[in-house]
C-alpha cells in the first residue's frame, strides 16, 4: 500500500511540474514549491544520495552545475545571473530528484514514461477541447498563451519517444500492439499541434522521430508476423489519413510552409542569434559571459532572450570550459549506452531507441536551449538512470552465475 501511495505522489508531482501547472498559467508554482519538496522528499525516501550519482556523465554535468553558478562572480550583469541560475538550479533539483526516484527501479523508470505520455495524451485533449484549435486555422500561426507554440512540439517529442521505449519493454505482442494502435491515433492528431503551432524545428523533429522509430519497431518490436501485418495496415491508415488530409489543401494554406519558404530569402532570427553567439563566445574564449550573459547582450534584432542553439548558448555564456564539460557529458553518456548494450541481452529494442533519443535530443540542442527546460531534461535524466539501471542489473545477474 505505501509503494501504491508512493508511487501516486511522484507520478501526480511531475505531472503537475511537467505539464498541468504550465497549462493552467502556474508554473512558478512549480519553480518555487513543488520542485523543491519533491526533490527533498525523493532524498529522504530514497535515503540520500545514491553512487550512480558519481558516475561520469552525472560527474560531468555537475561540474557544468558548478560553472554555471561560478559564472555569476563575472557575469556582465548579475541580476540576470542570479534569474537564470534560480531557473536552473529547479532544473537540477528535478532532474536529479527523477533520477535518484528511478535508479535501480524498473517500475520507477516505467511510471516516468508513463507520466509523459499521459501529457501526450492531455495535450492533444488540451489542443483539441480547451482553448485551441476553435479559434484558428492552418494559415495563422497558434497564439502563445500559458503554453508557447514551440512547447508543444517538446511535449510531443517526450511523448513519442516515452511510448516507444516503454513498449518496448512490455514482453507481451498483443498489448504492444494495442498500445501501438493507440500511438496511431496520437501521432495522426499531434500531426495537427505542430502545423498549427507552426514551429519548423517540431515539425522535422517529429517527422524523424516518427521515421526512426518506426524503422526500428519493424525489425524488432513484434515477433509475429500476424501482428507484423496488422501494424502496416494501421501505418497505411495513418499514412493514408495524412496524405489524404495535405491533397485537400495546398502549401500556400499552411502558415508552417510559409516560414519554410521565407527561409530562402532572408537570415533568420534563429542563425542571427547563432553567428552573435559564436561571435561572443571568441570575444570570451574560456569562461565566456556567464549565466544568463547572452540573454542581455545588445543584438540588432530581439527574438527572445537565448542564442536558440544549446551549444552556442553554452559558448557564449560559459566559453571552451563550459562547452568541453557539456560535451565530455555526452561522451560519457555514449561511452554508457556503449556499455550497456554489450552486458544486456534482452534489452537491445530499448537502447536502440535509447541511441536514436539521443541523436534527436541532440538535434533538438541546435535549435533550442535544452538544458533550461523541464521538459527536456528530466526525460533525459529517467533515461540515464535506465540505462545504469540495466548496466547493474546485467552486472548482477553475471556476478550470481
Amino acid at each position: 500500500m505505501l509503494n501504491v501511495i508512493d508511487k501516486f505522489i511522484f507520478a501526480g508531482a511531475t505531472l503537475l511540474i511537467v505539464f498541468l501547472l504550465n497549462a493552467s498559467g502556474n508554473g512558478s508554482l512549480a519553480t518555487t514549491y513543488f520542485i523543491p519538496l519533491l526533490f527533498i522528499w525523493v532524498f529522504i525516501q530514497r535515503g540520500g544520495l545514491n553512487n550512480s550519482l558519481f558516475r561520469a556523465p552525472m560527474v560531468y554535468f555537475l561540474c557544468f552545475v558548478f560553472l554555471s553558478f561560478f559564472s555569476v562572480l563575472y557575469s556582465i550583469d548579475s541580476l540576470a545571473s542570479l534569474t537564470t541560475q534560480l531557473k536552473f538550479t529547479a532544473i537540477v533539483l528535478f532532474s536529479l530528484g527523477v533520477y535518484l526516484y528511478s535508479i535501480n527501479k524498473v517500475v520507477n523508470i516505467k511510471l516516468v514514461y508513463a507520466v509523459n505520455i499521459i501529457v501526450f495524451v492531455l495535450l492533444v485533449w488540451y489542443f483539441k477541447y480547451l482553448n485551441v484549435g476553435t479559434y484558428f486555422d492552418e494559415t495563422s500561426r497558434l497564439e502563445d498563451t500559458v503554453i508557447s507554440a514551440n512547447t508543444y512540439g517538446y511535449y510531443i517529442f517526450n511523448g513519442i519517444f516515452a511510448f516507444f521505449i516503454l513498449t518496448a519493454m512490455v514482453k507481451s505482442d498483443f498489448v504492444k500492439l494495442f498500445l501501438f494502435a493507440f500511438f496511431v491515433y496520437l501521432a495522426y492528431q499531434s500531426l495537427f499541434i505542430i502545423l498549427f503551432s507552426a514551429s519548423r524545428g517540431a515539425f522535422l523533429i517529429w517527422i524523424f522521430s516518427l521515421i526512426g522509430n518506426l524503422f526500428i519497431i519493424l525489425f524488432t518490436y513484434f515477433k509475429s508476423t500476424f501482428i507484423k501485418v496488422i501494424v502496416f495496415f494501421l501505418l497505411f491508415i495513418f499514412f493514408s489519413m495524412s496524405t489524404s488530409y495535405f491533397s485537400s489543401i495546398t502549401s500556400e494554406d499552411i502558415y508552417l510552409f510559409e516560414r519554410f519558404a521565407s527561409m530562402e530569402d532572408n537570415e533568420t532570427p534563429r542563425e542571427y542569434h547563432v553567428k552573435k553567439a559564436l561571435e561572443i563566445g571568441s570575444e570570451n574564449f574560456l569562461f565566456g559571459v556567464g549565466s544568463g550573459g547572452y540573454a542581455i547582450v545588445p543584438k540588432s534584432i530581439e527574438q527572445g532572450s537565448f542564442s536558440h542553439n544549446t551549444f552556442t548558448e553554452i559558448f557564449a555564456n560559459f566559453g571552451i570550459i563550459g562547452l568541453s564539460v557539456y560535451i565530455f557529458f555526452w561522451s560519457s553518456l555514449m561511452k554508457m549506452w556503449r556499455k550497456a548494450f554489450k552486458v544486456s541481452n534482452n534489452e537491445k529494442t530499448v537502447l536502440y531507441i535509447v541511441c536514436f533519443y539521443f541523436i534527436i535530443f541532440n538535434l533538438y540542442s541546435t535549435l533550442y536551449v535544452v538544458y533550461l527546460s523541464n521538459i527536456f531534461m528530466h526525460l533525459l535524466f529517467v533515461v540515464c538512470a535506465h540505462i545504469v539501471t540495466i548496466i547493474n542489473r546485467s552486472e548482477k545477474l553475471s556476478y550470481a552465475e
